[in-house]
């Protein structure tokens, strides 16, 4: 029998042993890591792109990494503020966006509408 290897080089003792993407030992299939490297304790739990935990889905960061204290203020790309905007529309993951606007919030997954009003 020929001997096989993970993606990372390691020797494939067992077809029921495997690696996460950041060379980890997955000792079992419902462990997983987010991009950052971090274990996901829970799936409930997510990361912002710059790396801060992200504690409400409420709480978002700008493109600049500034905190969004107000779904109303906003940062142009060369960091400039914006004035007063209608409405912001923030995405939270694959397929997943919260739009808020002056009068109306709603957060949609792959399109669909399951909170607020749209």
């Amino acid at each position: 029998m020929s001997t096989s290897y993970h993606a990372n080089g390691k020797t494939m003792w067992s077809l029921d042993k495997a690696y996460h993407n950041n060379g980890k030992t997955a000792w079992s299939l419902g462990k997983a890591y987010h991009s950052n490297g971090k274990t996901a304790w829970s799936l409930g739990k997510a990361y912002h792109p710059n790396g801060k935990t992200a504690w409400s889905l409420g709480k978002a960061y700008h493109a600049n990494g500034k905190t969004a204290y107000s779904l109303g203020k906003g940062y142009h790309d060369n960091g400039r503020s914006m004035g007063s905007i209608d409405s912001i529309e923030l995405q939270l993951g694959e397929g997943i966006r919260l739009v808020c606007g002056k009068f109306d919030q709603a957060l949609y997954v792959y399109g669909k509408s399951v909170l607020g009003s749209a």
